[in-house]
């Protein structure tokens, strides 16, 4: 019975009835991605940007005035005047409506890949606690064992010291204590994963479909550090560069209004005489003089400083390649000394060989049995965290968000539906 309590502790907690009809696989879980809450008001936005006008008046107002001379109105005069842009400003306003529309939909992209990635680290967190806690108790109930027996053999032997069953006893507790943290955490991940894909009948994230530490060393074996990756976040701070550049070239292009105004008058004291009654009137701007010299220092100030953060997540991106492309090939490493070490561990002949031996201590069965689960366990999360960096790797090369949408967690590296 008690070798039973853990099966239907994890059938209580994660079997839970939900309302689909339809377990909620890995697949299906990532490609929620796509209707994430957090992106609807901003595709509503990328989208009003995408329908908007983008084209910019040659002109940039028109004024209408009348004037009464003597307060005869017989003396009536009338006039237009027009204010043009300054020289390339309109030019310079549509690439800024062009750049901002880009700017938008690369903030979009690199928002989808934050909710798309953070899918990802919540399937690995269930997998691995779900795995953990399965292990967890399987040592739980080695070490209830051994309290047992060390309780029984303090009762038989007077030469037994005490603070050996003491000392086991609190390993058991840490390990209960360990067991419910990992249980409160994995009711957590439980409910965020249900919170952002919704209702299913269960979640069936299948362990023994993930891509393995051996084909993860085959993907990374050509990713390099330089050229800097051509991910969401290079691409949208690239752009915000665009941006500000082509606000500094639009502020200097309002500074060239050389041509002031046009002016069309008409004055009904001289209607009699057409050639009197209409004149135009033409102002020029001095080129020598340029009031908003601030304006422009202060828009090519930001420009530059976002050509410098432009430069530094390219350095980046590209340090951070090199480091976790390393960090990756030592823990494969270490992954495969474990693995090659399994059969032909100690521990394993050692359990294998007492097993058949009759009047074997207990303990030293249970001593043998508690290495190989320590070791599994050591084992398998050192598998999690080089999936974990290999995702991170995915991302910041850009191949995690690129479309069509692939599961890098599946060993076929299959389409996301």
């Amino acid at each position: 019975m008690r070798k039973l309590f853990p099966f239907f502790i994890a059938a209580f907690l994660f079997y839970v009835p939900f309302s689909n009809g339809e377990p909620l696989t890995i697949n299906r879980f990532l490609g929620t991605a796509e209707n994430d809450h957090q992106l609807q008001s901003h595709r509503e936005l990328v989208e009003h940007i995408r329908t908007s006008p983008e084209s910019t008046p040659y002109v940039d107002r028109i004024e209408f005035r009348t004037e009464t001379e003597e307060f005869d109105i017989e003396k009536q005069k009338y006039s237009l005047r027009f204010h043009p842009r300054g020289w390339g400003e309109t030019k310079c306003s549509k690439k800024i409506f062009q750049t901002t529309g880009k700017a938008v939909k690369a903030e979009h992209d690199a928002l989808f890949n934050n909710v798309l990635k953070n899918r990802y680290e919540l399937v690995l967190d269930f997998l691995e606690t779900l795995s953990l806690l399965n292990m967890k108790k399987n040592l739980l109930i080695v070490y209830d064992d051994e309290v047992n027996v060390l309780r029984k053999m303090s009762t038989r032997d007077l030469s037994f010291d005490i603070r050996t069953l003491v000392s086991a006893e609190d390993r058991y507790v840490d390990l209960q204590l360990d067991l419910v943290k990992l249980e409160n955490k994995l009711t957590g991940i439980i409910e965020e994963i249900k919170t952002i894909a919704g209702y299913y009948e269960e979640i069936s994230f299948d362990e023994k479909n993930l891509i393995g530490p051996e084909r993860i060393e085959e993907m990374i074996r050509y990713i390099q550090p330089v050229p800097a990756p051509d991910n969401v976040r290079i691409r949208y701070q690239k752009l915000k560069t665009e941006l500000a550049e082509n606000r500094y070239q639009f502020e200097i292009a309002k500074n060239r209004k050389y041509f002031n105004f046009l002016k069309l008058q008409y004055d009904t004291d001289d209607y009699d005489e057409p050639e009197k009654a209409f004149s135009v009137e033409v102002g020029f701007n001095l080129p020598f003089v340029n009031p908003d010299r601030e304006d422009i220092n202060r828009r090519k100030r930001n420009w530059l400083d976002e050509k410098l953060e432009y430069e530094e997540e390219k350095n980046k991106a590209s340090e951070k390649i090199r480091s976790l492309s390393a960090s990756l090939n030592r823990l494969i490493r270490q992954h495969r000394i474990l693995v090659n070490r399994k059969p032909e561990s100690n521990a394993e002949i050692s359990f294998k060989k007492y097993m058949e031996m009759e009047g074997i201590n207990p303990l030293t069965l249970l001593k043998i049995k508690k290495s190989i689960l320590e070791s599994e366990m050591r084992l398998k999360r050192i598998g999690y965290l080089i999936r974990r960096q290999y995702i991170d790797l995915m991302n910041i090369t850009g191949k995690l968000s690129e479309k069509p949408l692939k599961n890098y967690l599946s060993a076929r590296a299959e389409d996301i539906k």
